[in-house]
């Protein structure tokens, strides 16, 4: 009897705003905006990012997939899809650091404040306050996946892609990603 372990996805994207067009050039990388996921098909991603898709300003934790909110409206969104397994022990885990997330999301902002200290390299830890690579981060540390320290703050999305055992299982438009196929295409 094989047991498979389960596994969470880690989605690098660009939308191609005007916010997300200004961290590619501030940052220099294609991608510059992740969310994870706790099923392959990405029918419920977490992040921070705008709430109303109009207003970049109304920022929180979000939910979100790939045919609603911004990626609805961003049909060209380009991105990277990563496979990371867990323990079942470090599942748990994770959903246990999401739950305070799903039950109290409008306690949770966006680290305005803290974007241009994560780009100089300066931790700024501010309670409730997220960018969403400061999110992601926050959810692999409490599974140690990341070790817990002051780099897990200053994570950019691309770093993601180069946690031990990741693998990435699919890159090109968002919308295009499906999980009909029986093995992932990696372009």
């Amino acid at each position: 009897m094989s047991y498979e372990l389960p596994e969470i996805y880690i989605v690098i994207s660009q939308t191609g705003t005007l916010f997300s067009r200004a961290l590619k050039v501030a940052t220099r990388h294609p991608y510059n905006y992740v969310s994870i996921s706790l099923d392959r098909e990405l029918n419920a991603m977490y992040s921070f990012a705008r709430r109303n898709i109009y207003c970049p300003w109304i920022a929180g934790f979000i939910e979100e997939n790939p045919d609603e909110g911004m990626f609805k409206i961003k049909t060209q969104t380009r991105c990277q899809v990563y496979k990371l397994p867990l323990t079942p022990k470090q599942y748990e885990q994770l959903l246990l650091a999401l739950d305070p997330f799903l039950k109290n999301p409008e306690q949770y902002r966006y680290n305005f404040l803290g974007l241009p200290f994560i780009w100089m390299g300066i931790p700024l830890n501010r309670r409730y306050h997220f960018v969403c690579s400061e999110f992601v981060a926050h959810l692999l540390m409490q599974v140690n996946i990341i070790r817990e320290s002051h780099s897990g703050r200053m994570m950019r999305p691309y770093d993601f892609s180069m946690i031990e055992d990741v693998e990435l299982i699919y890159e090109g438009y968002l919308r295009e990603y499906t999980n009909d196929q029986e093995e992932y295409v990696v372009f």
